[in-house]
């Protein structure tokens, strides 16, 4: 992977360095929000803190090495992006930074060479510690409470100690949707078709309701847990509805009815095969 993306990036730079202000890497199991990073990049904020291009940049999730070290490196996952005073940087250390080495761990690797040269990763996160770029798909992050979970590897790695859905910004520049179930391209789907409402039953939050009494239920549901701008409602990701819709193949449809169980009635969901 190192020797793959030193390939990419002297290649970015050979041809494309006069035509771009900014470059950005990731694999196909991330999902970037492009307008949102472009809102991010255009922002007073980073105009000051690259000095009109002039000072290098190295942007995405901070990851602290050996637990909470100060040590730190920008992680992949969510991908990273570079100006081109970073990138002309970053290119020129090749042939002395790691030149021969066989790992996967490029991201470390690339911020390793940018700090040779005295370029340390700039801190994406918002205000309160929100995270801008995602390293984990968003049903986790918006559901994760690391003061539950203190020895998960996330916990220590990421350094974010924010609770659900403040775990991340209200607009967020990428996640990484590594894992999903049944595959990325499914859940590249669905994440796209919430976000943009590509789908007449997915919006923002759950699916749209057609029985009233459900519809009622919502709205209270709704008047407590509105997140603005876009962010996910972390209850819909922990639905059955969606569990099921996860684990669908082609051709089945989920079904769902409330079964008694012990006292409570639960919603439970089942797949069903609607077209051969």
């Amino acid at each position: 992977m190192w020797q793959k993306v030193r390939a990419m990036w002297v290649y970015v730079y050979v041809n494309y360095y006069d035509s771009y202000d900014w470059f950005h890497i990731g694999g196909d199991d991330m999902y970037v929000l492009v307008e949102n990073l472009r809102l991010y990049l255009e922002s007073e904020e980073i105009a000051t803190a690259s000095k009109g291009g002039e000072q290098p940049l190295l942007l995405g999730q901070i990851f602290h090495q050996n637990f909470y070290s100060s040590a730190t490196y920008v992680t992949g996952g969510g991908g990273y992006t570079l100006n081109k005073a970073a990138l002309k940087m970053l290119v020129a250390s090749f042939p002395n930074c790691a030149p021969h080495d066989v790992t996967s761990v490029e991201d470390v690797l690339v911020t390793q060479c940018l700090q040779k040269g005295g370029i340390e990763p700039y801190r994406t996160t918002d205000e309160t510690g929100a995270e801008r770029y995602n390293h984990i798909k968003p049903e986790f992050e918006f559901n994760f409470d690391p003061k539950k979970h203190p020895f998960f590897w996330y916990s220590y790695f990421s350094g974010n100690k924010n609770i659900g859905p403040e775990r991340v910004v209200k607009r967020a520049v990428s996640f990484h949707l590594k894992d999903s179930k049944p595959t990325v391209e499914n859940m590249m789907r669905r994440v796209h078709a919430i976000l943009y409402g590509h789908c007449a039953n997915v919006t923002l939050g759950p699916p749209v309701p057609t029985n009233p009494f459900e519809i009622a239920r919502q709205a209270i549901r709704l008047n407590k847990q509105t997140w603005s701008d876009g962010k996910f409602l972390g209850w819909y990701w922990k639905s059955p509805l969606l569990q099921c819709e996860l684990n669908a193949e082609a051709g089945e449809i989920c079904i769902c009815s409330m079964v008694k169980q012990g006292k409570k009635e639960v919603k439970v969901c089942k797949k069903q095969t609607y077209y051969k």
